[in-house]
């Protein structure tokens, strides 16, 4: 049941800012009221309190979400769980917010989507995961949000007095500028979309991107590696790539996974393939009693038909070569 409209309220902070390891781990904690079990479930039990409930809109932040109910503002990025592609929903409006960020960009499009006088539905070129905390922020005392648990259910809540101050202080304590320096590492392989995509947004994230590239000794031991580029090859694709985008960047050749990072960096982007190495290189850098390099994780980066892009693939049929590589996608 929903109340006519009130005066928005409104939020002075609008500035791009980036998630930390300490607000990664405290944000795993839901801020709202949870409803656990199946889809069906959940659908079913949230459905029932909001036909008992008054409230002004319904915002939907997440595309499982947004599916299943009639909120006057929906948000989504076309995936769940991060890697796993999802047929897009109709929009009405978009956004670019990369992962672990909330840009300002975001903070304008939410306020214009939750002020309309009409029902929004708003696709996020990057990740939608932070956006409860603005969408709470600029909402209604009287909107009620709703988002997703992945693998338990939804959780819900009112952006009341309470709420707002909560979600302010979490966005009060992300960090104000880029990183000084991003740190990244891989094979970089018939350098590809899904390569180009991880390049370009970790470059993103910093001031300076440290990149490092495998040597041929140590690609060599990846599946087919026989067929892997040389490394002047790959450093070379890297490296144009990286102008063509005008990146602030230096590249170095990697004996090991760990490479520099273990000694210098204030960030390192990872896949949720790679973030073993990453929590690895944070170990030793505490035994070295260095602070910990701030996670990023960035999605994969999917074909056509929402298969994941990798080198590996390219590599199975070893007459693939750069060039046909480069159009496969």
């Amino acid at each position: 049941m929903m109340k006519p409209m009130e005066q928005q309220s409104k939020t002075s902070g609008k500035q791009t800012r980036f998630l930390t390891n300490e607000l990664r781990s405290s944000l795993k904690e839901s801020i709202g009221h949870i409803i656990e079990g199946s889809e069906k479930e959940v659908t079913e039990k949230f459905k029932k309190i909001l036909s008992k409930t008054a409230y002004r809109k319904l915002i939907c932040i997440g595309d499982e979400v947004s599916g299943a109910f009639d909120g006057q503002v929906k948000v989504f990025d076309g995936r769940t769980a991060r890697n796993k592609a999802k047929n897009s929903l109709p929009f009405t409006l978009e956004l670019e917010n990369p992962p672990a960020s909330i840009t300002e960009e975001t903070w304008n499009v939410l306020e214009k989507a939750i002020n309309s006088g009409k029902n929004e539905s708003v696709f996020v070129h990057g990740e939608e995961d932070l956006l409860v905390i603005p969408a709470v922020i600029l909402a209604d005392k009287q909107d009620i949000i709703v988002y997703g648990l992945p693998g338990r259910g939804i959780s819900y809540l009112f952006a009341d007095k309470n709420t707002k101050e909560k979600c302010r202080g979490i966005f009060s304590k992300m960090k104000k500028e880029r990183f000084d320096l991003v740190t990244i590492g891989g094979t970089f392989d018939r350098l590809h979309k899904g390569h180009e995509f991880f390049l370009k947004k970790s470059s993103y994230y910093g001031k300076k991107l440290l990149v490092g590239i495998t040597n041929n000794k140590m690609a060599g031991k990846k599946q087919f590696g026989e067929s892997i580029e040389e490394f002047e090859t790959r450093k070379k694709h890297v490296f144009d790539y990286l102008n063509s985008i005008k990146a602030n960047f230096e590249i170095v050749e990697l004996a090991d996974f760990k490479g520099p990072s273990a000694e210098t960096g204030d960030a390192i982007v990872v896949t949720e393939e790679t973030l073993e190495n990453a929590v690895k290189i944070n170990e030793i850098r505490k035994k070295n009693n260095l602070f910990e390099l701030t996670y990023i994780i960035l999605p994969y980066t999917t074909d056509k038909d929402g298969q994941k892009i990798s080198s590996t693939s390219l590599r199975s049929n070893t007459k693939t070569d750069y060039k046909h590589a480069k159009k496969l996608f």
